[in-house]
């Protein structure tokens, strides 16, 4: 069997990437279009082809495995071009948000969600009931294992983690971008009196790391008594999460990580427009901000809360890639 995997963003490819691996394991043949984290992230061993040349390749696939982006089309394109060869078209969704909008321009044979709450907003949003199946999430399956590994936070600290808002529609859309957010956090920290916290700052892949890190420190350097902060390394994302006690950030799927693991979590939104972004506060004790008045008041209800046990939501999605693997095969071979 012969899997063409595609993805743009960093969300969409992790997403797919248990799946392959998993496939890979099982004998499956693996093909990936070689671009971004799925290629940074993805194995030697697999077949990588070029965009021009995964679409040449596409006569060899059974079936195309892929995940939408904010701004790189090609992932789509390539599961268009495949089901006008008559090729089954999976798409796998990595966070709950735009739901119709992934499928606008291309309607695939399976869309697979999250949870129970993906599928319903999925059917609201317009995504035909028909296409939709719920899988769980493949890349968070790892999150028990890494707890085992990295345990719990040993003392307070705060994990921040940044996003590129302002790239992704900003106060246009949004209602908001990432420099308002940061400012009105800072602010309410010092009105709170937890500029000594402990600060980790986690900058988005498609941020510039320098820059998020020099708008923090001019941030702080302008409060008395504020903590100097650690900008987390990339290879260091996974065990920042953990050892931190409280996360706050805007619609980042580390937030719902977050949150599965116990964490007192902030979702802080200012200004917030639309629905897409306002699943996060569908979740049972993750704490949704999205007014600019009243966000020293969430800051301090948020960092009084305490740690809670892993959420009973991280079960399922400890099978997630073998039920879209096994979503993929029904394609195949229905």
């Amino acid at each position: 069997m012969n899997l063409l995997f595609a993805a743009g963003d960093v969300g969409g490819a992790r997403a797919i990437l248990p799946v392959a691996r998993l496939a890979s394991a099982r004998g499956f043949h693996v093909s990936a279009m070689a671009e971004g984290v799925l290629k940074d992230e993805g194995e030697i061993g697999w077949q990588w082809f070029a965009f021009e040349q995964a679409q040449a390749s596409l006569k060899e696939a059974d079936a195309v495995i892929y995940a939408t982006s904010v701004s790189n089309p090609n992932a789509i394109a390539l599961a268009k071009s495949g089901s006008k060869l008559g090729k089954p078209t999976l798409h796998v969704l990595d966070n709950w948000s735009s739901y119709a909008t992934r499928i606008a321009a291309f309607v695939p044979d399976k869309y697979a969600v999250m949870d129970e709450l993906a599928a319903k907003e999925a059917k609201t949003a317009g995504v035909p009931p028909e296409i939709i199946a719920i899988t769980g999430h493949p890349n968070l399956a790892k999150l028990s294992e890494e707890e085992a590994r990295f345990g719990s936070p040993q003392a307070p600290s705060i994990l921040f983690v940044s996003e590129p808002a302002a790239q992704d529609g900003g106060v246009s859309k949004r209602g908001y971008d990432e420099a308002q957010v940061a400012a009105l956090f800072v602010a309410a920290l010092e009105k709170v009196g937890a500029l000594a916290w402990p600060l980790r700052l986690l900058p988005h892949p498609r941020e510039d790391r320098q820059l998020v890190n020099k708008s923090f420190s001019k941030l702080l350097k302008d409060y008395k008594g504020a903590t100097s902060f650690e900008l987390v390394a990339p290879g260091n994302v996974r065990r920042a999460l953990h050892r931190s006690s409280h996360v706050v950030g805007m619609s980042s799927i580390l937030l719902y990580e977050a949150w599965l693991l116990g964490r007192p979590t902030l979702s802080l939104q200012p200004g917030l427009t639309g629905n897409d972004l306002r699943t996060l506060g569908k979740r049972g004790g993750l704490v949704l901000h999205e007014t600019r008045h009243g966000v020293e008041e969430a800051v301090a209800n948020w960092l009084a809360l305490e740690l809670r046990h892993a959420m009973p939501d991280l079960k399922q999605h400890k099978r997630a890639a073998e039920e879209v693997l096994r979503l993929a095969e029904a394609l195949i071979n229905p």
